[in-house]
């Protein structure tokens, strides 16, 4: 809906009976945003951010963890205070366990990164949450 201001609110809700989370919640993916000017962009950060911290980890939503993406994900670890390695284009055991570290602070289901069929990869909708997250609202490392 929207208003004379260009508001607008939208809910994304998806039920499932049938998924690995369903000892706690039959909703696989959650997303609300009330009276917003960009709510699709900040549905999207939701979703994200529900997918990457409740939602059961899915083989579907494995992304490549190229250069890019490994940059980007040593960045926020980095400004959290969990990875204090290169802030380059590889993947090491330092930034696996930041990653670690950071999933067992921030998430529900642990994501770490994984290889298939000889190329590693990393949950998408985490490395979108990363992306786009309010980092004030996430647990920082604990020294």
């Amino acid at each position: 809906g929207g208003d004379n201001n260009g508001e607008r609110s939208g809910v994304i809700r998806v039920w499932s009976s049938e998924n690995e989370a369903v000892f706690y919640t039959k909703v696989l993916a959650d997303a609300v945003v009330h009276s917003s000017k960009h709510a699709l962009k900040e549905l999207d950060v939701e979703m994200n951010r529900y997918q990457a911290g409740v939602a059961a980890p899915y083989a579907s939503d494995l992304i490549s963890l190229d250069k890019e993406t490994a940059k980007v994900v040593k960045r926020v670890l980095h400004k959290l205070g969990y990875y204090q390695g290169r802030m380059d284009g590889t993947w090491n055991d330092a930034a696996e366990q930041a990653l670690y570290d950071f999933n067992w602070n921030n998430l529900f289901f642990l994501k770490p990164t994984v290889v298939v069929d000889g190329q590693r990869k990393i949950d998408g909708p985490l490395v979108n949450f990363l992306r786009d997250a309010d980092l004030e609202a996430l647990a920082p490392a604990t020294p």
